[in-house]
């Protein structure tokens, strides 16, 4: 996923989460296949969850280059940098 590589030999969960995240948020539609396959795989109410926890990092993420978080001075980053 990070390296944006086809998602072909992922198991079929990770596979179908992936799809739907990155139709969600790069192309900005979900088709109907995608939304169908996990629906499939992990019922209406998973998919929901799934829809608001990506919403939910999405919006920290805005929040966050928009206030331009930063490490406290002095203090070591729990994540790696890019």
């Amino acid at each position: 996923m990070k390296f944006r590589r086809a998602v072909s030999g992922a198991p079929q969960k990770e596979a179908a989460i992936i799809a739907f995240g990155r139709e969600l948020f790069r192309d900005r539609k979900v088709r109907s296949e995608t939304y169908a396959e996990m629906v499939r795989v992990f019922g209406q109410t998973a998919v929901v969850n799934f829809t608001a926890l990506m919403a939910n990092y999405a919006f920290t993420a805005v929040m966050l280059t928009a206030f331009d978080q930063q490490v406290h001075e002095g203090r070591k980053p729990l994540l790696p940098i890019p």
